[in-house]
């Protein structure tokens, strides 16, 4: 790092404002490096327009299994547990979870990744300082990320409001640092689809959550689906994505909810219909059905045929 070359740096970028932002830095012990000094993500310099600064807290490094993980700030809660079972799959392992710390599936993915011990990292479209970071409710999983050897980072210099057009240059940097990226929900006109078309034209892989027709959560995942990105199911089509083998018993590692546990303790070796576990269990029709779906995904019970369901021994 070089404190002169950043002041300069700044004066042209900023003029006057640089001298509060270089204070900013100092107070906050946040990190700069040029995109031409050692340790600059090397994923990065394949961008067309790489950021030529990055500001960072925390471990800033390649992550050679990194999976981005985005959607919808307004998820359903078929999105949040669809979100949260694939990456519960990947517990353990060095697979590193990407996404933007918004509202919706960007902080679910960021949780999930912490309760599965996996390291997750966190890219802003506004400075990184505690006055501009956004949103204001994610501080606390902010400060998480960075205790379980995380980073968070910006090509935005502190003091950065979270403004409009800084997001999709944001996600540049998401999809640059990522090997694929994970479409989970998204309308149209989402950032989500953002994301997916500038991963595509960095030749990275895309995945998507199949979803209901009628949802317009749905229309991004299955459009891109449509079009050629993997339908992901299964926690295991990232595992193979990524060409890692886990034990069974590794992959079985579920904590099941109460409702989800509603659900189970019905269920038997015999097949039992859909319509008849959603009667059975008590709860509203759409998280029962929402719930079937995701026990699915984590491999507890199987479709027979037919929405016919029953327990996998």
């Amino acid at each position: 790092m070089n404190p002169n070359r950043l002041q300069t740096y700044l004066k042209e970028k900023i003029g006057k404002k640089s001298s509060l932002v270089l204070r900013c830095l100092e107070k906050e012990k946040i990190s700069f490096i040029f995109s031409n000094e050692t340790g600059y993500p090397k994923s990065l310099l394949t961008l067309s327009r790489p950021p030529e600064v990055l500001y960072y807290k925390g471990n800033l490094k390649e992550w050679p299994r990194s999976l981005a993980v985005v959607g919808s700030r307004k998820n359903t809660p078929y999105g949040q547990m669809a979100a949260s079972a694939l990456i519960s799959g990947l517990k353990n392992t060095d697979i590193t979870i990407i996404s933007g710390l918004a509202y919706g599936i960007d902080c679910i993915a960021h949780n999930a990744a912490l309760v599965n011990n996996l390291t997750t990292v966190a890219v802003l479209g506004s400075g990184i300082d505690e006055k501009s970071l956004y949103p204001k409710t994610a501080h606390s999983l902010a400060a998480q990320i960075l205790l379980r050897d995380g980073c968070i980072l910006s090509e935005f210099p502190p003091l950065t409001p979270p403004l409009p057009q800084n997001f999709p240059q944001r996600n540049r940097i998401i999809s640059g640092l990522s090997r694929a990226v994970v479409v989970i929900e998204a309308a149209k006109k989402s950032g989500a689809l953002i994301t997916a078309r500038l991963a595509l034209e960095h030749g990275k892989d895309i995945f998507a959550l199949p979803g209901n027709i009628f949802e317009k959560n749905s229309f991004i995942p299955n459009m891109l689906i449509q079009k050629g990105a993997f339908p992901v199911t299964d926690s295991q089509d990232i595992l193979d994505y990524f060409g890692i083998v886990l034990q069974k018993s590794d992959n079985r590692q579920f904590a099941l909810s109460e409702d989800e546990k509603k659900i189970v303790s019905g269920l038997s070796s015999a097949p039992l219909y859909i319509d008849e576990i959603v009667r059975n269990c008590g709860l509203e029709t759409h998280s029962a059905r929402s719930l079937i779906s995701i026990l699915e995904i984590k491999k507890i019970i199987i479709d027979t045929g037919g929405k016919n369901y029953i327990l996998i021994s």
